[in-house]
């Protein structure tokens, strides 16, 4: 799960490609914040944070549901502020870098829209 990039070009500038492959925990927008819940009876999930308030917390699971849960009823849940995609700092040669910037920075809108 992740953001969709079919026109990431057209929203994030080409520095903002860059350090998103390079290190992609320096911006991480709450909906990509993962939350790992445990209920009463002990059973684990994770998922996207979706919301939070005083009461009740709701995520998408990974099968892409909207979950809302009484906060009274877990047992526990903590919130990661990072990202699930790895950093390709050690992993792709510049060259390598350049190009995937260069292929994101060109998705845009279909029909000519910019």
């Amino acid at each position: 799960m992740g953001p969709d990039l079919s026109a990431i070009g057209k929203s994030r500038s080409v520095d903002h490609l860059r350090q998103s492959i390079l290190d992609p925990n320096a911006d991480v927008r709450q909906r990509y914040w993962v939350v790992t819940i445990t209920d009463a009876g002990g059973k684990t999930v994770d998922g996207f944070l979706m919301n939070e308030d005083t009461y009740t917390i709701q995520f998408i699971d990974a099968a892409g549901r909207l979950n809302s849960l009484d906060k009274g009823g877990l047992k526990s849940f903590k919130i990661d502020r990072v990202s699930k995609m790895p950093s390709y700092k050690d992993k792709l040669s510049n060259d390598d870098v350049n190009a995937l910037v260069a292929y994101l920075s060109s998705l845009r809108p279909a029909g000519g829209a910019q």
